[in-house]
């Protein structure tokens, strides 16, 4: 999931920070989340910064999308990005939450280093 422009693996640990800053969402479905968001507002920025979004079904995605745009404005924030790699189907259902896509590309290379 990326962070501030540097993608890692959402660890427990990871994970466990969010929860306890108050950065994930969800949406309560019959037998669990139907969908669930790690979204930050960091101090000085006018943009939310959406991490990760994923859900049971393309609606519930849609639908905690077009909620966590509340959720940023409800911070005092102009706008809400969320990081997404293309080709993807998240990048379509973003859309169809409202979401408005950037005109570049990013590639990103990844090298895991063994212990020694």
């Amino acid at each position: 999931y990326p962070q501030l422009w540097k993608w890692s693996r959402l660890s427990e640990e990871r994970l466990a920070r969010h929860l306890w800053a108050g950065e994930v969402f969800g949406l309560p479905g019959a037998s669990g989340l139907r969908a669930w968001s790690i979204c930050s507002l960091f101090e000085g920025w006018d943009e939310a910064q959406m991490h990760h979004l994923d859900g049971a079904d393309p609606a519930s995605i849609v639908e905690l999308a077009q909620s966590m745009r509340g959720y940023a404005a409800g911070g005092g924030r102009e706008k809400i990005e969320c990081f997404a790699l293309d080709p993807s189907p998240l990048i379509d259902l973003l859309r169809d939450a409202g979401y408005a896509g950037e005109d570049f590309a990013v590639t990103v290379l990844e090298l895991e280093l063994e212990r020694a």
